[in-house]
């Protein structure tokens, strides 16, 4: 992976990752992971900032766990290669994005499981 820009985050499914085949037939997920920028304010007290959305792509096997395990809501771990991809629309536009290619992801233990609350 030399050259790769590998990043780990932590946040939140936005939905249920469901697999998909790929072009190839491969399994695929796509998924959303919302992570919340919280910090302390001039008085210690906590404070939301935004939140910042990432695309993540798994295959095969971990497309197949993920979606077996993960529900949306979830608190999730992800590490992967942060990848640009950009495509042209109908009228023309080339758009960009930026998504990470999960090389492995697993529920984060550090939030206590919202259903023994």
């Amino acid at each position: 992976m030399s050259g790769s820009t590998m990043v780990t985050i932590a946040g939140n499914l936005a939905e249920t990752p469901m697999v998909e085949p790929s072009a190839t037939g491969k399994p695929t997920v796509r998924m959303r992971i919302a992570v919340d920028n919280r910090r302390r304010d001039p008085n210690g007290e906590w404070v939301d900032g935004p939140t910042t959305w990432y695309t993540v792509i798994a295959w095969e096997h971990l497309a197949e766990n993920l979606a077996a395990h993960a529900q949306k809501g979830d608190r999730m771990l992800v590490y992967g290669r942060l990848e640009q991809r950009e495509w042209t629309t109908d009228a023309g536009e080339t758009r960009t994005v930026w998504e990470v290619i999960a090389v492995d992801a697993g529920p984060s233990l550090r939030m206590p499981d919202k259903a023994a609350a």
